[in-house]
């Protein structure tokens, strides 16, 4: 896992870089387009929400699943085109725009499903670049600790969740790992039994073990 700095960056103001001739930093204009069609969809999640119309909200996320693309070249010049989880380069398959927390469901570890965080399907500081593999396998899957407070549209907490999930844009989650000698990777020494539990909740889900 790499830590990815993603305080104030923005396609508008992340500069070109050779190894990615492909991409071209936004006008401010452009990124003011995207912010307030995000918000245009956040309201229209919140009004089908308010309706009870769970499933049409759910289907309106997958319908406009293009906007959150738009972001994946820019997510790739961040961590230099690797998976921001596994620190692998993909090559027989394609790049996700993960979203951390999930945006229709939430999966605890013993499978019990809760509402997911729909009112951040458009918010890019919920995006990650994830691997294909690593991506499908964890689905809908985060995990909190029993002693947690949750976040809710009518009450936003996100930044005091207490995930299992690892989050690349914390340095503070990314050095809980270290890597043995077979490139697994491992807690580091000295964490926390809690800490240890989020490593190895991490690891196989999102294929941290497979270290480029």
């Amino acid at each position: 896992m790499r830590f990815i700095d993603m305080q104030g960056k923005t396609p508008a103001n992340t500069p070109r870089n050779p190894d990615f001739p492909q991409w071209e930093p936004w006008t401010q204009e452009a990124w003011r387009v995207w912010l307030d069609q995000s918000n245009v969809y956040k309201q229209e999640l919140e009004r089908l929400h308010q309706a009870g119309n769970i499933v049409g909200r759910n289907q309106f996320i997958d319908d406009h699943s293009s906007h959150w693309g738009k972001l994946k070249p820019w997510l790739e010049v961040l961590s230099l085109g690797k998976c921001w989880f596994s620190e692998a380069k993909e090559i027989f398959s394609h790049y996700d725009v993960e979203h951390f927390r999930p945006k229709k469901e939430a999966k605890a570890l013993d499978g019990t499903i809760r509402d997911g965080y729909w009112w951040l399907a458009f918010d890019y500081t919920n995006f990650r670049l994830c691997g294909n593999v690593g991506n499908r396998k964890k689905g809908g899957w985060f995990p909190l600790n029993n002693e947690s407070c949750l976040s809710s549209f009518d009450n936003p907490r996100e930044e005091s969740e207490d995930p299992y999930l690892l989050d690349p844009t914390k340095a503070s989650d990314v050095e809980l790992i270290t890597f043995d000698e077979e490139g697994k990777a491992i807690p580091e020494p000295g964490c926390s039994d809690w800490e240890k539990y989020r490593v190895e909740e991490t690891r196989e889900p999102l294929k941290t073990h497979r270290r480029a």
